[in-house]
């Protein structure tokens, strides 16, 4: 289910992510704004939730007029190992078909590392060229994923 994330809710950076991660999937079933900046897809109960942002929206920070990009990808403790985030990915690729963009790409930390064992074996490709600087203390790594038709 795809539920719209309030145009008020603060994910400023990754550092606010982190921060909130336990409130925000805590709330994320809660969230009924009927905003078009992101949307938030939620897998039954919710143990995990994908933010997704089209570029030139508040919340699309590294995407190109043809990429969806995730914003934030969470899953709770509890739920770890068990194929949540690979189901939430598996509404993301479709999305981005139905809105007609042929990319998705995302920011990941370079200690994620099953982060990257979900990314890599889906066909995302890290992209170095685009790795950008949050604050003085985190540099986010981008990976990308070209649609197949």
């Amino acid at each position: 289910t795809w539920l719209p994330l309030a145009a008020d809710t603060p994910v400023r950076s990754q550092k606010t992510v982190r921060r909130s991660l336990t409130l925000r999937v805590a709330s994320m079933s809660a969230i009924a704004s009927a905003s078009p900046i992101a949307r938030v897809a939620v897998v039954e109960e919710v143990v995990g939730a994908v933010t997704i942002a089209v570029h030139g929206r508040l919340y699309a920070e590294i995407s190109t007029p043809d990429e969806l990009e995730v914003r934030m990808l969470a899953v709770i403790e509890a739920a770890r190992g068990r194929g949540v985030a690979g189901a939430l990915m598996d509404a993301v690729e479709p999305r981005a078909r139905e809105l007609g963009l042929p990319a998705v790409v995302l920011s990941t930390a370079p200690t994620m590392h099953a982060a990257h064992r979900l990314y890599e074996p889906r066909g995302y490709q890290r992209q170095p060229n685009r790795d950008w600087v949050v604050d003085q203390d985190m540099t986010l790594l981008v990976y990308r994923l070209a649609l197949t038709p």
